[in-house]
């Protein structure tokens, strides 16, 4: 799997010896936590911290994540959530 790129559904056949990885986005993320009361149940939707485009200026004001996608894992949308720019130190 290419590193930097975090794991999507996974499809084994044992018949072909083989295996199939797919992904949804490149987006940087955290990866993110299962509530345990939750872990093996279907869900709708996934949220992960991510970042702004703010990180694409000239000197950007942060670089920690600041904003959310919220993965619909029945539509496979991801809209971004931006909670605002982190003020320096």
């Amino acid at each position: 799997m290419p590193c930097g790129r975090w794991p999507g559904p996974v499809t084994i056949d044992p018949s072909r010896r083989s295996f199939e990885i797919a992904g949804f986005s490149n987006e940087i993320t955290e990866f993110p936590r299962v509530n345990q009361l939750r872990e093996a149940l279907p869900t709708r939707f996934v949220y992960m911290p991510t970042l702004t485009s703010s990180l694409d200026e000239k000197n950007p004001p942060s670089e920690v994540f600041n904003a959310l996608l919220k993965l619909d894992t029945e539509t496979g949308r991801y809209p971004r959530h931006d909670l605002g720019v982190t003020p320096s130190r």
